[in-house]
């Protein structure tokens, strides 16, 4: 009986610290607001696969917050005129410096392009494009793909994805379980190191 109720204490503790861990991550998602939207910074990076986030980072560029724009996990047959022609701000976007990348189709995956082409053009800091729900795993890949680069983000809202819908919650559980399982992983990598 008596680790019977041991091992109930147990996971009742873990379950706690779940549900605490799963809170404080949506919680938190949802706060997160542009970091220091005044700064500039040597290059915009924008990750795909949500609504606003190119339109996002092309806003950036055109009011001259980098001089250059990576856009990562770009799918094979968009070209630049399919990103770049739905373009209507007030600014004009520069005739340069926006760059696709096609080889990622994961979060792991774009922090590893990205961190190939930072290297190439010696890029020192950067501005991250993702939805909110995505920052934390997103921020959490490129810190470790780039540790000496410093990185601001910029957080969106992605139409459609609040928290009134069911969709929102889908969403962010898969997250905060992806998140948490990349951080184990990579600190994990980090004791392991001789």
């Amino acid at each position: 009986m008596t680790a019977l109720f041991r091992t109930m204490h147990v996971l009742f503790l873990l379950l706690l610290a779940w549900a605490a861990g799963f809170s404080y991550y949506a919680s938190s998602s949802l706060m997160l607001q542009p970091q220091r939207p005044e700064q500039k910074t040597e290059a915009i990076v924008v990750l795909t696969g949500g609504d606003g986030r190119i339109e996002t980072g092309l806003r950036l560029l055109a009011n001259g917050m980098a001089p250059e724009l990576f856009i990562s996990g770009v799918h094979p047959v968009v070209t630049m005129a399919d990103i770049t022609a739905p373009w209507t701000g007030p600014q004009p976007l520069p005739a340069c410096c926006i760059t696709l990348g096609y080889k990622a189709v994961s979060t792991q995956q774009n922090a590893d392009e990205t961190a190939a082409w930072v290297r190439e053009k010696k890029i020192r800091s950067l501005r991250l494009v993702t939805s909110n729900y995505h920052m934390h795993r997103a921020y959490l890949e490129f810190h470790a793909a780039l540790p000496d680069v410093r990185l601001l983000i910029q957080p969106i809202v992605q139409r459609g994805i609040t928290p009134r819908q069911p969709y929102f919650w889908i969403v962010m559980f898969s997250e905060y379980h992806k998140s948490l399982f990349r951080f184990l992983a990579l600190l994990a990598a980090k004791v392991t190191q001789p």
